[in-house]
């Protein structure tokens, strides 16, 4: 997700502070993780890639990645009483700061219309 942060890669030194990761589905990428990760918050983003794992990381917000992840990223963070952080909403748009005015509608245009 473009949130302007520093990227870091999974076996590498990472930046101090905050960073962002695309992660594979391994355990060795999730162990690098775990001791890389130190006292930061664990930011899930909900996408195509194998974020499911990391639920047992005990992330503290989520993300989405695009319209169609939003409906399951409101219902990790309601389920798991995480922080509702970014999203993508168009394709050529920067990532926008969760509103709930905004997030209801796109809630409500992505349910099947009589």
């Amino acid at each position: 997700m473009r949130l302007g942060l520093p990227v870091g890669e999974p076996g590498h030194e990472v930046p101090e502070g905050s960073f962002g990761v695309r992660l594979g589905d391994s355990d060795v990428e999730r162990a690098w993780l775990h001791a890389t990760r130190g006292g930061r918050w664990l930011h899930l983003v909900v996408g195509d890639g194998a974020y499911r794992r990391l639920l047992f990381d005990e992330p503290v917000a989520v993300s989405w990645a695009g319209r169609a992840h939003l409906p399951a990223a409101v219902a990790l963070a309601a389920d798991l009483d995480l922080v509702l952080g970014h999203g993508l909403t168009g394709t050529r748009t920067p990532p926008a700061r969760a509103v709930p005015a905004e997030i209801a509608l796109a809630l409500r245009a992505s349910l099947p219309t009589a």
